[in-house]
């Protein structure tokens, strides 16, 4: 299974926290368990963290960059 990293970033593209390296099975379930640590760092914090990223990387290889501000399941693909 892949090995999937999500480095946050701030409106600088600056990594501020990775949030760790999971192993899931595919493309699709990494992006939905990013959008989970998106709504989970949000709740209570409205507009704390506008501009930031949440980058999904499998290696060196892009996989989805998922604006902090976005408020459903839909996510730029690389």
């Amino acid at each position: 299974m892949p090995k999937y990293r999500f480095p946050v970033q701030n409106i600088n593209r600056k990594i501020i926290v990775d949030a760790g390296v999971v192993e899931l099975p595919d493309d699709m379930t990494a992006r939905t368990f990013g959008q989970r640590i998106i709504e989970e760092l949000n709740s209570g914090e409205s507009g704390a963290y506008f501009g930031w990223t949440l980058d999904i990387k499998d290696n060196d290889r892009l996989v989805a960059i998922i604006p902090f501000n976005s408020r459903t399941n839909q996510n730029r693909a690389a």
